[in-house]
């Protein structure tokens, strides 16, 4: 992985170009909260871009909170330094070391774009989400 945020966001427009086709095709399959009120949690967020541009673009205005995680310390500072907001931010977590189940409960949705291939313990996360997915 390249941890370099400037360079990573200028050439990261097969991701962006992903995203955008994925959430076209089944962003009318995410139920949203009645009230709009969610809470969304996108793992392996990197500079932030596509979190905020993207994912954050097709939520309900009123939402909560949209918060990117990212294993990259210099990831996440560019994108608390260019995207972070009163209800979007980002910190440094390791999806296998540090996220477990009663973090994922305190989100409404949870999405991770291109990050599955970079987490050694599969078994872990495939669980983290099956758990997830049954309890919504």
């Amino acid at each position: 992985m390249n941890n370099n945020p400037k360079l990573y966001e200028k050439v990261n427009n097969n991701q962006r170009r992903d995203v955008i086709q994925l959430l076209n095709l089944f962003g009318d399959v995410i139920k949203w909260r009645n009230d709009g009120t969610d809470s969304v949690l996108d793992i392996g967020c990197g500079t932030g871009d596509i979190t905020s541009n993207i994912l954050g673009a097709i939520m309900p205005k009123s939402f909560k909170c949209l918060k990117g995680i990212d294993k990259s310390h210099e990831m996440v500072k560019h994108a608390n330094a260019h995207y972070k907001s009163s209800k979007m931010l980002f910190e440094q977590w390791d999806v296998t070391g540090e996220v477990d189940i009663a973090m994922a409960e305190q989100f409404d949705r949870i999405f991770s774009f291109y990050t599955l291939h970079w987490v050694q313990d599969q078994k872990f996360v495939f669980f983290l989400f099956k758990f997830y997915v049954f309890l919504n």
